[in-house]
């Protein structure tokens, strides 16, 4: 039996890659005040082993000195970098203006606070050697990396972050065996610019746009891939305020595609197991993070009163040894990381009392009529 639900999450089917898929690669970046982190980003391109590829930045009428920067790096690669500047006209349109200009097959998306490694692009392209897919997903750590490649998290919150995307893209894995990926993460992703042309381009009415393209890309039929290979890092949130408001951006903008795309629920042509079985727990998600109070204060009340303080303190030993088992091997690639496995449970409780808080926000927000905002939190950039 541990063979079998081992084997669930852990086999991976790869897209079996082609080496003599050679593409031309169009990498986009929309980038709105990112002076402190666009340089790193637009290097880490210029590093890509993957040669064969243009990067375009869109300046969304960034206020701050984002637009000089990038006109050096400009200067500095002989065409290899354009610029395209724009009025504040948000993400969405950033990333529609910068695939309109892309010369590329293939558009891949990076975010302007982020850095990928030099393999990235290339693994991602390799994703889409088989022509069954119509798009890519790389790994998103939250950290810093260092000379060795291993990812040093900002701060304890940082380290809170880490744990979280590692699960969750962990648990990628598991979809990607079951054609039901259903979310295209801005921040590292490669897409057929003929599929996007298909799907009508990225739209405005949420703040989570890659969320709404994901469910046009995945209601025309397309399949989405995941290569954990496709490394990339990204500035997480500095504060508790920036968590809570990123979050309950991305709760909102969820409801909201939701509400404004009612037959993408169940429409079959996404993937009969997105369908029927990982959309409806995402769903169930949503309705576990809700009650996550009770649960909590029920939990407490049964140990408090029992007085099995053996079984709580039994759990709190074994649940960190649960999470390194979810996360096979690979959790030991960062050893500086280790030390927190004890403390795990305590910082997901974090986690979700801060999905509970945003989620309450966001439905707050969707009963009101009221539109969320975009994050806009001090950089401290990518070291």
């Amino acid at each position: 039996m541990f063979t079998l639900v081992r084997g669930f999450f852990y086999v991976h089917n790869y897209p079996k890659p082609d080496a003599s898929y050679n593409p031309f690669v169009t990498v986009v970046v929309p980038a709105w005040n990112e002076e402190v982190g666009i340089r790193k980003t637009v290097e880490s391109v210029l590093k890509s082993t993957y040669k064969n590829l243009e990067i375009i930045v869109i300046n969304d009428g960034s206020k701050d000195n984002t637009r000089h920067i990038v006109e050096k790096i400009v200067s500095a690669n002989n065409g290899k970098v354009r610029l395209l500047n724009q009025e504040n006209k948000g993400k969405f349109e950033a990333l529609n203006n910068g695939i309109r200009h892309a010369k590329g097959e293939i558009v891949v998306t990076i975010d302007g606070d982020s850095y990928i490694y030099p393999d990235g692009v290339q693994y991602l392209v390799e994703g889409l050697s088989d022509q069954k897919y119509d798009a890519t997903v790389g790994k998103i750590i939250v950290g810093k990396p260092d000379s060795n490649g291993i990812t040093k998290p900002m701060n304890l919150l940082g380290i809170i972050q880490f744990f979280e995307y590692m699960f969750g893209y962990h648990m990628k894995k598991t979809q990607h065996n079951n054609n039901s990926i259903y979310i295209l993460p801005g921040a590292f992703a490669a897409i057929r610019k003929s599929a996007i042309e298909k799907a009508g381009y990225y739209e405005g009415y949420s703040k989570t746009e890659d969320f709404d393209i994901s469910m046009k890309l995945r209601m025309n039929g397309s399949k989405i891939s995941y290569i954990d290979a496709a490394l990339c890092v990204t500035e997480g949130a500095p504060d508790m305020k920036g968590l809570i408001d990123q979050r309950t951006r991305w709760r909102h903008g969820f409801l909201v595609c939701l509400l404004n795309r009612k037959g993408y629920i169940l429409n079959t042509k996404k993937g009969k197991f997105l369908t029927y079985v990982d959309f409806p727990l995402v769903l169930l998600g949503l309705v576990d993070i809700f009650l996550y109070p009770i649960f909590f204060v029920f939990i407490a009340l049964q140990v408090a009163t029992s007085g099995d303080w053996p079984v709580l303190i039994l759990f709190y030993i074994i649940m960190p040894y649960a999470y390194l088992l979810m996360f096979d091997t690979e959790i030991v690639k960062y050893k500086n990381l280790l030390k927190y496995l004890p403390i795990i449970p305590i910082l997901f409780s974090v986690i979700n009392l801060v999905e509970y808080i945003a989620l309450l926000k966001a439905i707050y927000r969707i009963v009101r009529k009221r539109e969320t905002y975009w994050t806009n939190w001090v950089r401290l950039g990518i070291e």
